[in-house]
């Protein structure tokens, strides 16, 4: 379905033209509903407010309206001019929280080490922001749109036991708290991204019974987002150039090693470069090198109460929001995502809970809703070393060429996590402990 937007015409023309019927409407179409059986949604929705976007449910249906968005969103095509509306069937609708409206129309991706100007303000302490595209609604009958689970794999390879378990934990709690689950492509690493790794990792996931309530998204499209972000932290004095070499850094943190850092996460950045002179950075510059962006932090500490875990307190570093070739960085991306998601419980594993203090921090700086952490022990091998492929982990098709199929692989995952018949799991029944491919019974012979 098509509508055309052309100068002086309303929204609510627009899509009475296109086919939507228009339940409500105010004054120059300022405010318009979609006609349902089961409900009428009704939003303000300002015709001046070009680039909107809402999903508004209709009849068991949600209707996606598309409006012109810049040239960097390759995902959805949509021509200038133009509004396209999408019918997805079933789809829940998410939450969606609204930053505040900046007026800047800069489009272009900034050079690398340029921080981007924003194009929407993120509000500092706000309870509930999106983009500005985004308005909320919830479908009868569906899951709670409010808030909802996730598993975010990086589409590199093949996923192993350990992934998988993860991600029935993932589901499965999702599925205990009455959430919807989604699914993210956490795809930031172009260089080992590959398209048959992504399509793979939905199979195996989809093997074991965990699926999305909504198509998955991938961060690769959302880069206008995390430099949106960025652009409010640099505006509050927060963000520097960091020129340090990976090589540099860790020859600084082991030669610290000895000193006393609290706290800190592993791996924490000593801070060379916070007080750079001019000088010095034009210095570097024409030495061709090429900054990152970093956070400034002053060792905060912050106390995370979680749910498996239980308390845990760490400070953060000045951690890599954009990082030198331009990309922005995971820490900045998940947490900018997880809000934008409406994602309220996050299940993952537990090397990551030393990074949870860094996205509390940048929560706060950004004025978003701190989920409920759930950081569920790992599956290791014989050593006792995190589960990788480089070590032999099994995935899926191993096991599978092993004679254990993707049904017993799916039970034995969810009898090590304490998930109930109808693929529920509650934090009591978590094991507070490591287990191995052994102790899973998920072992491909002459690896064990």
């Amino acid at each position: 379905m098509r509508c055309d937007v052309g100068a002086g015409t309303s929204l609510a023309t627009a899509l009475t033209d296109g086919g939507v019927e228009v339940v409500e409407a105010g004054d120059d179409a300022h405010e318009i509903g979609i006609a349902s059986e089961t409900s009428t949604f009704v939003e303000k929705f300002p015709e001046c407010a070009m680039p909107t976007f809402t999903i508004a449910s209709s009849a068991g249906r949600d209707l996606v309206l598309h409006p012109t968005r810049s040239a960097l969103d390759t995902r959805n095509e949509v021509f200038s001019g133009g509004l396209d509306v999408t019918v997805i069937e079933g789809a829940p609708a998410p939450h969606t929280r609204r930053p505040v409206p900046v007026e800047n129309d800069r489009h272009s991706l900034p050079a690398i080490g340029e921080v981007p100007a924003a194009r929407h303000r993120w509000p500092s302490g706000a309870s509930s922001w999106s983009h500005p595209w985004m308005l909320p609604c919830v479908r009868p009958g569906a899951h709670n749109g409010d808030v909802a689970g996730r598993f975010a794999p990086s589409p590199t390879g093949e996923l192993h036991v350990g992934n998988l378990r993860t991600a029935v934990a993932a589901a499965a709690a999702a599925r205990g708290a009455d959430l919807a689950f989604l699914i993210r492509v956490d795809d930031l690493d172009r260089v080992q991204y590959d398209r048959t790794h992504e399509e793979g990792q939905l199979a195996d996931l989809a093997a074991v019974g965990v699926v999305s309530d909504q198509p998955p998204v991938r961060q690769s499209e959302r880069f206008e987002l995390y430099r949106d972000a960025i652009a409010t932290l640099h505006a509050a004095g927060e963000v520097y150039e960091c020129f340090c070499s990976r090589r540099e850094i860790r020859a600084e943190i082991a030669a610290a090693a000895s000193a006393p850092h609290g706290h800190r996460p592993d791996g924490a950045y000593p801070g060379t470069c916070r007080e750079l002179s001019r000088r010095r950075r034009e210095e570097l510059e024409r030495e061709g090198r090429r900054p990152a962006l970093r956070l400034r932090t002053a060792a905060e500490v912050y106390t995370v109460d979680d749910v498996i875990a239980g308390r845990y307190t760490g400070a953060v570093d000045d951690v890599v929001l954009q990082r030198n070739d331009g990309v922005p960085a995971y820490n900045l991306a998940v947490v900018v995502d997880d809000a934008d998601q409406g994602v309220t419980q996050v299940v993952r594993g537990d090397d990551l809970l030393s990074s949870t203090p860094r996205h509390i921090h940048l929560q706060q700086r950004l004025g978003l809703v701190t989920p409920e952490y759930w950081h569920v022990p790992l599956v290791v091998d014989a050593e006792g070393r995190r589960l990788a492929k480089r070590f032999g982990a099994p995935s899926l098709s191993d096991l599978g060429a092993a004679g254990i199929d993707a049904g017993q692989v799916t039970a034995r995952l969810r009898a090590s996590l304490g998930v109930d018949d109808v693929g529920v799991l509650h934090a009591t029944e978590v094991p507070r402990h490591t287990v191995t491919c052994e102790d899973l019974g998920l072992v491909v012979p002459g690896d064990a």
